[in-house]
């Protein structure tokens, strides 16, 4: 906080916003409405909440599972990670074409660890199909079944440190809360847009009603409940609730599978129970209700330069 904020509020008598507060602050009203800044005291107001949101969201990240280390070995002896993979080559081609793992690897500093942390995101896909089963020593065929697979790999919040990765990813998800409510603020505000271009319409049309959408006084009112709607003072009223109930807007849930080293659901048939690996994974909720699967991962450097060392050789041979 600079000097002169710091003499504003012991003269006010309201106690200082702490410095990663006020840094979250002006990165949701940058993503919010960067006009809230003309309100006085704004940052006051908004420092409850958003100190609250980001307690919720760096709890968030606490739930989140992992660190789990993805290499080879691990995609053959870790039932979650052979699931999470078609193979091998999957691994590997997510790393080479991972455009965090290429930024990461471009800074000379960062060469100097051997393994790096991060975000792993995927979406989860589950297909009915016809397969093979066995029934005790009797072999069925055209067995309905659940595949299970992975899909959209992607890394993000790639660092050498552990809690470097929480804060960042902490960060993250704070800076998603604020979109989301960015984008129904950008809802309203095509609404408004619509009222008035049906306003223009009725006032051009002279009286004649079958023109008309609505009235031409109902449409004033809804314009004008719009407007102050949009208004920074209204806007941090209701970013600040949109703020005090996050479990409404992203969320992690766990879900437990059973899934044998084919991808296949396990499930009962009969009475005939067909054991395979139980896999726990965390589920990214947002408020659209869209899934991702998330989870803390731990990656060695040499995995990463083989991987995009290979990238770029294979990108020459395509080129030439």
């Amino acid at each position: 906080m600079d000097l002169l904020a710091k003499l504003t509020s012991r003269l006010s008598g309201v106690p200082p916003v702490e410095d990663f507060v006020r840094q979250a602050i002006e990165r949701g009203v940058s993503i919010v409405d960067p006009l809230i800044k003309v309100v006085p005291g704004y940052d006051h107001k908004l420092a409850a909440t958003t100190r609250d949101a980001l307690s919720y969201c760096f709890k968030l990240v606490s739930e989140i599972s992992g660190p789990i280390d993805i290499n080879r070995r691990t995609f053959n002896e870790s039932p979650l990670v052979h699931a999470l993979f078609s193979g091998n080559g999957q691994i590997h081609e997510m790393f080479g074409k991972s455009q965090s793992v290429r930024d990461l690897l471009a800074d000379a500093s960062a060469l100097r660890n051997n393994e790096f942390f991060g975000l792993l995101g995927m979406r989860r896909h589950e297909r009915k199909v016809l397969g093979v089963g066995l029934y005790g020593e009797r072999v069925r065929y055209e067995v309905p079944q659940t595949l299970l697979y992975f899909a959209d790999h992607t890394l993000l919040s790639l660092s050498a440190e552990l809690e470097e990765t929480h804060n960042i990813i902490g960060n993250l998800a704070f800076d998603s809360l604020a979109r989301s409510f960015a984008e129904e603020l950008k809802q309203l505000r095509n609404e408004k847009q619509d009222l008035h271009r049906q306003w223009e319409l009725a006032r051009a049309a002279k009286g004649e009603r079958e023109r008309r959408a609505l009235p031409l006084p109902e449409l004033e009112k809804r314009l004008r409940d719009a407007s102050e709607r949009l208004m920074p003072e209204s806007v941090i009223s209701a970013y600040r609730e949109w703020m005090a109930s996050p479990t409404s807007h992203l969320r992690i849930d766990r879900v437990t599978l059973n899934v044998d080293r084919l991808g296949v659901v396990q499930s009962l048939v009969g009475d005939q129970e067909h054991v395979g690996d139980t896999i726990s994974i965390s589920e990214l909720v947002s408020r659209d209700r869209r899934r991702w699967i998330v989870m803390l991962v731990r990656i060695r450097k040499e995995d990463m330069i083989q991987a995009v060392e290979s990238f770029k050789q294979s990108s020459r041979y395509m080129l030439i």
